[in-house]
């Protein structure tokens, strides 16, 4: 007879062996087939209402057999196995000082029913699912405990303590930081465990939990911290940024709150919310590449300050007041280039979590058929992720923003330029006037800023031309690109 079981705690997946029965014999402890961990992955952080698919098992009690449902007040009149355990579902907004809820659970693909939102320190519930006549796809529960993460948190106070027998209380941690599910028996003494089912395979347990951060002293989003059942994504970006447990750990005296807080504004106004559960195993700067592609942002140093600044890309300019690129400024134009339209993008299909179908993956499309009209009818398709997307509506838009970016020739060049552009910086918009190439007021964004060296002042800008400014109604007049001035155009229907 086991009489526990400790389980490597930084890790993420489970190992089962599978072993299925239509019928199931009585069960035998030393059968149940008991969830493993591989070492090394990494604990699951938490952003906004997501669902966490790979909690870590840190504990696992004795395993038991309950011979008869009916005993326990579940008309099943059958065998089942028994064991408590305790998972590590993840870290929340930084170590847990903010509003942290459990609210919903599965077995494998199956939700479990009548489990009301848990969010107190220590709070508890008994939920339970029964599916047919019980078979070894039955599922049942028992009772379930909670604790959101905080600072002052013990694992064993008050429930572990009553119900974990043959532990000394010192050697459980308080797990303080990390948000904790106890699974354990109900109060019935002849089902003193959690019933797992029939089957000796433990299903795979997954827990739908959300994280935000609230209250004025996190200032990177205030007062706009939540977007419906989303965390705002400033949020999730200075958390990502400034916080060492799990994170990048930049020191907060280097973060620009200023540009965070405008950000967190519109992204608000926009209904443009962040949920996911990063339980992957890269690096946390990619997690924030991620960020910015979905935002459609860049974070960038500015070399004025030494502030760490965020800058949404949106149409928010006058091209008359922006800097200006021309003759008497720059002294060359670099590596200019057009995109052809064989090869334009006129599908984009965004593949996104939806919460609607409990955080499966989606897909929305936008296309664009005149494109592929002038292409001959050929479908050019491009496939983006955006996890931490988790509505139909907002994942539609994000297809819609990337068609409209991908959907026409866009040109590149790179300019040197004077040091009156020693302030520019990635993601501003400038004016470029040009010949050989002819480029005739054509907005740009800048993409990398070289600010040059002691011995060579120049400054070295790569430019991609705005696609907002592509659809200001704006078109090259004349016969073939690059010849004459552009005009405004008004199309009537």
């Amino acid at each position: 007879m086991l009489t526990g079981l400790a389980i490597g705690f930084m890790a993420g997946q489970y190992i089962y062996h599978r072993w299925i029965e239509e019928k199931p014999h009585r069960p035998r402890p030393r059968s149940l087939d008991i969830p493993n961990v591989d070492a090394g992955l990494p604990v699951p952080l938490i952003y906004g209402r997501c669902r966490v698919r790979n909690p870590i098992p840190v504990w696992c009690g004795t395993p038991g057999a309950v011979d008869d449902y009916t005993a326990v007040n579940y008309p099943l009149g059958s065998s089942a196995y028994c064991m408590n355990m305790l998972f590590v579902v993840g870290i929340p907004f930084d170590d847990g000082k903010g509003e942290t809820k459990l609210c919903g659970m599965w077995a494998g693909e199956k939700k479990f029913a009548g489990l009301n939102p848990l969010g107190a320190s220590v709070e508890t519930d008994v939920i339970s699912e029964i599916s047919g006549s019980f078979g070894r796809d039955g599922l049942v529960g028992s009772r379930i405990v909670y604790f959101d993460g905080n600072s002052s948190q013990d694992a064993l106070d008050p429930w572990l303590d009553t119900y974990i027998t043959n532990v000394t209380p010192d050697t459980i941690p308080g797990y303080r930081g990390y948000v904790t599910v106890l699974l354990f028996s109900n109060d019935d003494t002849t089902a003193d465990r959690w019933l797992h089912g029939a089957s000796p395979t433990i299903p795979a347990y997954s827990f739908e939990v959300f994280s935000y951060r609230t209250g004025g002293g996190y200032p990177a989003s205030y007062p706009y911290e939540r977007v419906g059942d989303e965390s705002n994504v400033m949020n999730v970006l200075y958390d990502l940024l400034r916080a060492k447990f799990g994170k990048l750990g930049y020191d907060s005296s280097l973060i620009d709150i200023a540009s965070f807080q405008a950000a967190a504004a519109t992204l608000s106004s926009e209904s443009h919310g962040y949920s996911r559960c990063i339980d992957s195993a890269e690096e946390a700067d990619e997690h924030v590449m991620e960020i910015l592609k979905q935002i459609d942002a860049t974070l960038y140093e500015d070399a004025s300050d030494g502030l760490i600044k965020i800058k949404l890309i949106r149409n928010d300019y006058d091209p008359n007041t922006i800097p200006h690129i021309h003759k008497d400024n720059g002294c060359e134009l670099r590596g200019f280039a057009m995109g052809g339209w064989t090869s334009i993008v006129n599908k984009v299909r965004l593949v996104y979590t939806n919460r609607e179908r409990d955080y499966q993956d989606d897909s929305e499309t936008a296309q664009s058929p005149a494109n592929a009209v002038g292409q001959d009818g050929q479908v050019n398709e491009e496939v983006i992720s955006m996890p931490g997307v988790c509505t139909p509506a907002l994942a539609a838009e994000m297809a819609a923003r990337e068609l409209a970016a991908r959907s026409r020739p866009l040109m590149k060049c790179t300019a040197i330029v004077d040091r009156s552009f020693i302030s520019v910086n990635p993601g501003d918009a400038v004016k470029v006037t040009w010949n050989k190439p002819d480029i005739a007021g054509i907005v740009f964004r800048v993409a990398r800023v070289n600010r040059g060296t002691l011995e060579n002042g120049a400054v070295e800008l790569d430019l991609i031309q705005d696609y907002f400014y592509v659809f200001r109604g704006r078109i090259p007049h004349g016969s073939s690109f690059g010849h004459g001035s552009l005009v405004d155009v008004t199309l009537t229907l």
